[in-house]
């Protein structure tokens, strides 16, 4: 379908596979190799097909009203000819051209094509948390999960009524987020275009030549109106982005910034295009794209194991951490300390859900957390994730180009960091001085002073220096799980907490988010569980392991020697 300025005309002698009898006017060049070209492709015009007026078949009209062609044309395959119902012209739609509507009906029979459902990820309106929402939302939270709360239920139904609260309570209270974007046309464009459509309508009605040419003149004077209008109001909107990203700047309010240049910018990486396997053939089946994603993230989460596992003794004595149940309190503090506009997990509680109202909610994931630290298992939903692709730069056919950020469960992160709480300060003790990254009140400031000056010495006295920068590869996913309990009864961290760690890590899985829809899930067996607030705390203890190894091995090593362990 097109504009190809072809008329094929009425006469269809010598074309009769490709015309039909029903078009408008003579052929002339353009129609000649347009109907050369249908027939080699064996297509049929659709517009020459149906009996209509002459005005439902004029698909142009010159600007003074005078000349009418038929120049638009929609074809078909032959094999599908039967499949067209009908083409016509309707006059009435307005978008401001001199090119009428084609509008075309079918009748296909098409076999059904069995697939999965669309995955709908629930996202609500988080920002309307503000003054009586929020007592809204808590009391209703309280007034849903009350008449549950002492039923004595294993842990998996008990999480389940506990989610059921939190999402039931998101419906209610806040309602689904909605999609659409910001309306940047004013009412007074708005009014303009509907003018402009009267005057459209007008023009269709015109009786006499006269009464068209005129109706056509205000016609044309009303679009040049809209245009202007509606170029106004794009100003007036990206001025208005423009002065809230320069306050968002101003402010330091990082976010607000970069929502507002996206929008500004416009521009947005297609992820959902064909991929290429491994052998760098196009994949256009989606079936085959998601078993190929799957593939890919199954391979570059999955690391061999090492050879010949380290062999690492546990502590004598274990460090005095507090292996009792979480209280209230704690779990009160883990969720005030979670970051607000985070997506949320395959469990869809999104953070702002549990710090609307912390006392309900942390009163509500105490009874679950007592019954995880009892039962030493976690709910299904906190050992899976969904993993969303982000592109980099380079072909994006290529899956290699694109990093995967894993999405948890929240309620889940609430755990963890109550874990992580209670251990890192025990723990923070045993490590190195030297070692600066994912430390509290630490940086990698020092060590970047460090260097620098060694740099500048070196080059004030022309000697030679060499600095050597080791880059990890894969570090976070290359971990060997076993060797890492083993290290964590290393340092003296008890049993208890140990084996609820290691418990979390048993059957992890991912399900890759792929053109809206989740694929087969497949099992991580090696490395830290990315977004996990225990994963880089975890690292650090394994590149601490391997810097005292080499210590031991009187390897020289300087206070320059780890500053960043993700390279």
């Amino acid at each position: 379908m097109g504009d190809a300025n072809a008329k094929v005309g009425s006469d269809n002698i010598s074309c009769e596979e490709v015309i039909e009898k029903q078009g408008l006017g003579v052929m002339n060049d353009n129609g000649e190799r347009f109907a050369d070209f249908c027939s080699l492709n064996d297509l049929v015009i659709g517009g020459t097909i149906f009996p209509h007026k002459d005005i439902h078949k004029a698909t142009w009209v010159s600007p003074d009203g005078g000349t009418e062609n038929q120049i638009d044309h929609i074809c078909i395959s032959r094999k599908f000819r039967r499949s067209l119902q009908d083409v016509r012209v309707f006059r009435g739609a307005d978008i401001g051209s001199d090119h009428h509507l084609v509008i075309t009906t079918f009748q296909l029979k098409l076999k059904r094509h069995s697939r999965n459902p669309t995955t709908k990820r629930l996202k609500f309106q988080v920002n309307l948390l503000q003054g009586n929402k929020i007592t809204d939302f808590g009391i209703t939270l309280k007034n849903r999960f009350q008449p549950l709360e002492h039923l004595d239920e294993d842990m998996e139904t008990y999480w389940s009524q506990a989610k059921d609260s939190f999402i039931s309570t998101c419906k209610e209270v806040l309602g689904e987020k909605d999609y659409k974007h910001k309306d940047w046309i004013s009412q007074e464009s708005l009014n303009r275009l509907s003018e402009r459509r009267e005057k459209k309508a007008a023009v269709n009605n015109s009786r006499t030549r006269n009464e068209k040419e005129a109706a056509q003149r205000e016609y044309s004077d009303a679009a040049k109106e809209v245009k202007r209008s509606i170029k106004n109001d794009k100003e007036a909107f990206t001025n208005e982005l423009a002065e809230r990203a320069e306050k968002a700047a101003q402010g330091g309010h990082m976010r607000t910034l970069y929502e507002t240049t996206k929008v500004l910018a416009g521009k947005r990486k297609n992820t959902e295009m064909p991929v290429k396997d491994a052998e760098g053939n196009t994949i256009f089946s989606q079936e085959l794209q998601m078993t190929r994603w799957v593939e890919h993230f199954e391979s570059l989460l999955n690391r061999p194991p090492p050879i010949e596992p380290p062999e690492i003794l546990p502590a004598r004595n274990d460090l005095d951490i507090n292996c009792e149940p979480p209280t209230l309190e704690e779990i009160e503090n883990a969720v005030s300390l979670l970051n607000s506009n985070k997506a949320a997990g395959p469990d869809h509680i999104p953070p702002e859900a549990l710090k609307a109202d912390s006392k309900v909610s942390s009163t509500i994931l105490h009874g679950l957390f007592e019954k995880i630290w009892t039962e030493e298992k976690y709910p299904n939903d906190w050992e899976e994730g969904h993993l969303v692709k982000i592109p980099k730069n380079g072909d994006l056919s290529n899956c290699n180009n694109y990093r995967g950020i894993t999405l948890l469960s929240i309620p889940g992160k609430v755990f963890t960091r109550i874990l992580l709480e209670r251990i890192k300060e025990a723990v923070d003790g045993q490590l190195r001085d030297n070692q600066a990254g994912f430390r509290k009140n630490r940086s990698c400031t020092d060590q970047i002073v460090a260097l620098r000056i060694i740099v500048e010495q070196s080059i004030e006295w022309n000697s030679p220096l060499l600095v050597n920068f080791i880059d990890f590869e894969k570090a976070f996913d290359s971990i060997d799980r076993d060797t890492l309990w083993k290290l964590l009864r290393h340092y003296g961290i008890p049993p208890k907490i140990v084996t609820l760690i290691q418990k979390m890590y048993d059957g992890t899985s991912c399900k890759v988010l792929h053109e809206g829809r989740l694929t087969d899930s497949f099992e991580i067996k090696t490395g830290v569980r990315q977004g996990c607030l225990l994963s880089p705390f975890l690292f650090i203890l394994a590149v601490g392991l391997a810097n005292e190894r080499e210590h031991f091995r009187k390897q020289k090593w300087n206070s320059v020697d780890i500053m960043d362990p993700t390279g």
